[in-house]
């Protein structure tokens, strides 16, 4: 089911009513058959040559909790990197971070931000408009409605222009995962809301540089479960892919990807299980220069627990290969961003874990066909979970990774790295 809302409104008043006609169940095309049949296991016959870290920094809150660096924006004019996540503070849980650095990680400022509620509070994404100003997508804790959706605005001063949520209707957890700009400059935003009846709803909204909501739509998975939406990409035509998962009855939490048109029309939707019953997730997506798509996430496979998933799709969402990718100590692997390179190659973050070490941040470079030619893992001095979160190019500078890493006395850092342009 899907609901949609129209006008100008507050985010927190903008869950449509009206449920949309054409959103049947015979449009999620359930495909554990045809994904087990396409499904391969990556071929690493010949090792990937290793990648070079240029420079990493790790930063700890000084309140001894969790503290990740999760979404990155560069600014090639200015060669600043923009950073958020959340940082734990003394007193008021976790707050959203937000900082600026120099192109050699030197960080120039930060702020935080805390929710009314003063509960835990994430930056989860992060982009730069044409207008100059930042967009950052989370959640907040507020006191009468718990956990909402948070969209706010910052110069790049890191000053906080405006903010608003989008609370669902059982007033519970509702969080937002993923932002981007139209090709009409309009900031679109990704997420999941708690509604009455149907537990997690997809959330797709669209917004203008005030923050005011245009429209949005909720979708609904077939078994009234956990369904979310998380991350965008955008072609020439101005056609919206979206990322996530949707709960499916028999098959459990399966990888979704749809294509959307400018007004949030549901053109193509497809779930994608693995072969084993489980949660599968989609994160990151790419297009290339043909219209393939390329995505990256989690999937589930007999006695491995989670692998890493890799797929391309044509501009139908029609299944062209997918690969799944397991850590030699076979535990949680997963892929949560990546981009491509001029020439076609993918270069992915997430994590991997190993034997020696645990789950480690992983940085890796395949070719199109899957061929995986570098790769880099990073273990933190902790010696725990360890975690790559989102992966840019730059022009000229290389390659910026966020993530977090376990420390030996400060529970999870903040952790940011840089590397030289991967060749091979």
């Amino acid at each position: 089911m899907s609901r949609r809302s129209k006008g100008k409104k507050e985010a927190n008043d903008g869950r449509g009513k009206r449920k949309i006609a054409a959103y049947v169940c015979t449009f999620i095309l359930v495909v554990a058959a045809i994904s087990y049949l396409f499904l391969t296991r990556l071929n690493q016959q010949t090792p990937p040559e290793a990648l070079a870290l240029n420079k990493s920094v790790t930063l700890d809150g000084g309140a001894g909790g969790d503290d990740w660096a999760v979404g990155l924006v560069f600014d090639d004019a200015a060669h600043v990197l923009y950073v958020t996540g959340f940082i734990t503070v003394p007193g008021e849980g976790a707050d959203v971070w937000l900082a600026k650095y120099d192109d050699s990680l030197n960080q120039m400022s930060n702020v935080t931000y805390s929710g009314p509620a003063h509960g835990d509070d994430m930056g989860y994404t992060i982009c730069l408009g044409e207008d100059g100003y930042l967009y950052i997508v989370g959640y907040v804790v507020n006191p009468s409605s718990g956990r909402d959706i948070w969209i706010a605005k910052y110069h790049t001063n890191l000053t906080l222009v405006s903010n608003v949520t989008v609370d669902g209707s059982m007033h519970q957890t509702d969080d937002g995962y993923g932002v981007a700009f139209d090709n009409d400059g309009n900031l679109l935003v990704a997420g999941t809301v708690t509604d009455i009846g149907e537990g997690y709803n997809i959330f797709i909204g669209k917004y203008d540089t005030n923050l005011n909501q245009i429209e949005n739509i909720t979708l609904d998975g077939p078994s009234h479960m956990t369904d979310k939406a998380r991350f965008f990409e955008i072609d020439s035509d101005g056609y919206i892919y979206i990322s996530g998962s949707m709960s499916q009855v028999g098959s459990n939490y399966d990888i979704w990807l749809a294509k959307l048109d400018g007004d949030l029309n549901i053109l193509e939707q497809r779930t994608i299980a693995g072969p084993t019953t489980g949660e599968d997730k989609g994160y990151g997506l790419a297009l290339a220069n043909d219209g393939t798509l390329f995505a990256v996430g989690a999937m589930t496979n007999e006695g491995e627990g989670l692998d890493i998933w890799l797929a391309a799709f044509d501009t139908s969402l029609e299944l062209l290969r997918n690969v799944t990718i397991s850590g030699p100590g076979s535990g949680e692997d997963a892929a949560y961003s990546l981009f491509l390179e001029g020439d076609g190659d993918l270069v992915l973050t997430g994590i991997y874990t190993e034997l020696d070490g645990g789950p480690n941040i992983l940085v890796a470079k395949f070719k199109p066909d899957f061929t995986h030619t570098q790769n880099m893992t990073f273990d933190g001095a902790g010696g725990g979970y360890d975690s790559g979160f989102a992966i840019i190019q730059t022009s000229g500078l290389g390659v910026y990774v966020s993530g977090s890493t376990a420390s030996v006395t400060t529970g999870m850092d903040m952790w940011l790295a840089s590397f030289e342009y991967p060749t091979v």
